[in-house]
């Protein structure tokens, strides 16, 4: 192990330590069983995580960034299409399990939609913003996620409160239209009918 990697591993084992104590995500017992994942999302050439897993992936540095909520609030009112936003954090084992079917749907968007991550990880553990990103995007590179995810950097009550969260806990997933609207709410982990769902209502406003 390198001494780089030692230090993204310290890192986010730190973060999970304080915030696990929190409630911040679902804990097991309390979600309906996700339904057995579909076989298009069994490795494919060119697709799926085991293949992703094989070939270099884009810079940590790209794939998060610290973003306050002003940084936050301007991406998303600058928006000229519609905007998946996806709660997560690196220490949510729901999240984990969750990661290959937004990754697919991310796929299966481009072109109709974008998906953003808004990473948790630094609600509770604090660390330098940038040190705390990499270690995001590294986590995200090492399984197999190429979507862009925002490190929250404000407190979590602040961000609550500016993105009206009623539902506190990841993962969680909102789609936006090109006017903000929230279109469709998700708490909690999706099964590939959902997915197929949001898929569908995505379809539905491109032949408006």
């Amino acid at each position: 192990m390198s001494i780089f990697q030692a230090l993204v591993r310290g890192a986010l084992s730190k973060v999970a330590k304080r915030v696990a104590k929190d409630g911040l995500f679902e804990k097991e017992g309390e979600r309906v069983p996700t339904a057995p994942r579909s076989r298009r999302l069994e490795p494919e050439p060119g697709r799926g995580f085991s293949k992703k897993l094989q070939v270099p992936g884009p810079d940590p540095r790209a794939l998060c960034q610290p973003a306050g909520l002003r940084s936050l609030l301007e991406r998303i009112s600058d928006q000229d299409g519609v905007l998946v936003l996806h709660h997560w954090a690196t220490w949510c084992s729901p999240c984990e399990e969750e990661l290959p079917l937004i990754q697919a749907l991310a796929e299966d968007l481009q072109g109709h939609a974008e998906v953003l991550g808004l990473s948790w990880d630094a609600f509770e553990g604090g660390g330098d913003p940038q040190e705390l990103s990499v270690a995001v995007g590294t986590y995200a590179k090492e399984h197999g996620v190429d979507f862009p995810s925002l490190l929250l950097t404000d407190p979590a009550d602040k961000v609550f409160k500016a993105l009206d969260l009623t539902f506190q806990r990841i993962p969680q997933t909102r789609v936006l239209g090109p006017d903000g609207t929230l279109l469709l709410q998700h708490d909690g982990p999706m099964t590939q009918d959902d997915i197929d769902g949001l898929l569908a209502l995505v379809r539905k406003l491109d032949d408006q």
